[in-house]
């Protein structure tokens, strides 16, 4: 069995297959997250059919979109999931695992909407052997966007139940809009994987989101310049 992608006139084929179609080439030619000339990310979750990527099933939705077969997330606890939305985490148990380790320096962004709790809607953590970490909490406290980054973190109020959030190793955004700097620093060499609608906290599942998620992308480099277009991308093209 084997994946269609049907892009631009041309047909792939890419074993195994997980059940995505890609119907239609991406608004202008290129994928949302190369909005304004943004490198691709390492990866790319999009559970939600938009932007001419189309996931079939539940299974198809953990797909990489940037290299499918690498980083494909995988289930904690499964999440609901439908194309028309993406996925909606309960808040409680439900998260999914990625394989991918992120490090100093990286870039990390989440489009989501309905948000009901504190929970992360990404995020990853290591304390044992100097604290290292990154991820996006909307809403802290019920009061506060919440930017971790490397070892620090940034409060801004207020709360964001929907939107677009993006940490870029020191910068962060709100919508697209600069919202203040993460200290440098921290330990290097973090070993824990990023986990999705939830913490990672040393490799135990936390801090469960309660909300939707459409899409998430982490880059090995920071990709402060491309924050506005993306924003604007992910509103464009019905993320």
């Amino acid at each position: 069995m084997a994946v269609t992608l049907l892009s631009n006139r041309r047909q792939l084929c890419i074993p195994p297959d997980p059940g995505v179609v890609l119907l239609d080439p991406p608004l202008g030619g290129l994928p949302w997250y190369n909005a304004g000339g943004c490198p691709n990310p390492i990866a790319c979750w999009q559970p939600k059919a938009a932007d001419g990527w189309n996931p079939a099933n539940i299974a198809a939705s953990y797909v990489n979109r940037v290299n499918p077969g690498t980083y494909d997330a995988f289930a904690g606890v499964a999440p609901a999931w439908a194309a028309a939305t993406g996925w909606t985490g309960n808040g409680l148990t439900t998260f999914l695992r990625t394989g991918l380790v992120p490090q100093s320096g990286h870039s990390l962004l989440v489009r989501f909407n309905s948000g009901t709790n504190a929970g992360y809607a990404v995020g990853v953590m290591r304390t044992a052997g100097g604290n290292t970490w990154l991820g996006l909490q909307p809403a802290r406290l019920a009061a506060s966007v919440s930017y971790i980054s490397r070892a620090s973190q940034i409060i801004v109020a207020p709360q964001l139940l929907g939107g677009t959030l993006l940490v870029t190793g020191t910068d962060c955004f709100r919508n697209g809009v600069d919202e203040g700097n993460i200290a440098a620093g921290g330990a290097a060499g973090n070993t824990r994987e990023l986990y999705l609608l939830c913490l990672n906290l040393d490799g135990v599942a936390v801090n469960f989101y309660a909300g939707i998620v459409t899409a998430i992308a982490e880059w090995a480099v920071e990709v402060a310049a491309y924050a506005a277009a993306l924003h604007a991308r992910l509103i464009a093209v019905g993320l």
